[in-house]
């Protein structure tokens, strides 16, 4: 009679290490989910920078300020993130 309890074990250890071999790259998936965006808001400090030193020429139609124009417009709209839009480009204009 321990037969068909030791397959119920070895099934339940199985279904466990199914779901959590799911929750891996859904764990992943979800920090990515969050950190892309704070990654694409960060990383227009390296672009002023580069700017700054000359070694980047943005015009208007630069495809630079498409790519940043939902930061550049919340800027624009709201004088808070104006305010810390200068306050980070000051950390990289430095």
């Amino acid at each position: 009679m321990t037969a068909p309890k030791d397959e119920a074990i070895e099934e339940g250890s199985a279904g466990s290490e199914t779901s959590r071999s799911l929750v891996v790259p859904a764990l992943v998936v979800a920090i990515l989910v969050l950190l892309l965006p704070l990654f694409y808001v960060l990383s227009i400090g390296p672009v002023i920078a580069l700017e700054a030193r000359g070694y980047l020429e943005i015009e208007e139609d630069s495809p630079i300020v498409y790519f940043y124009w939902p930061i550049l417009w919340s800027a624009e709209s709201f004088q808070f993130v104006e305010g810390l839009l200068e306050w980070y480009a000051d950390l990289w204009d430095g």
